[in-house]
């Protein structure tokens, strides 16, 4: 009569440490639905008409995120952009750098722009918005 298989020891150890990692990595999460923090409330720049400025922010989630995409307010769609607009993954409590370029063209009349930046997982909005202050001055002569 044959012996049954058996299952060597160091295997068994590897699934049981690979388990309890996934365990520890779900306990890491706190409870409910994942929050976004920016460094920063809000980003409010002043810009003379005919310039550019670069602003650089960090962007951290409560949990893990998948397909990520910014999303800002059509108000500001003319005067500024997002790098990176999409990030594959977002790991929980991790900081991600986010550029935010302003950029006025040589006409742009002198205004303040307001608008907000969001965190998108496909249609959903995760909280919370990155409030956008910007006024755009005219060079004096």
């Amino acid at each position: 009569m044959k012996s049954p298989a058996r299952t060597p020891l160091p295997f068994l150890a590897l699934v049981v440490a690979l388990a309890l990692a996934g365990l520890g990595r779900a306990a890491a999460a706190p409870p409910g639905p994942a929050r976004v923090r920016w460094s920063v409330p809000e980003v409010s720049e002043t810009i003379t008409a005919g310039t550019k400025k670069a602003v650089t922010i960090t962007l951290r989630s409560t949990h893990d995120l998948a397909n990520v995409s910014l999303w800002m307010s059509p108000s500001l769609h003319q005067l500024v952009t997002i790098k990176p607009m999409r990030f594959d993954s977002l790991a929980a409590n991790q900081d991600y750098e986010v550029i935010l370029a302003f950029e006025a063209p040589a006409a742009a009349p002198a205004e303040q722009h307001g608008g907000t930046v969001h965190v998108k997982l496909g249609e959903a909005t995760v909280p919370v918005p990155l409030t956008i202050g910007l006024r755009v001055t005219r060079r004096q002569n």
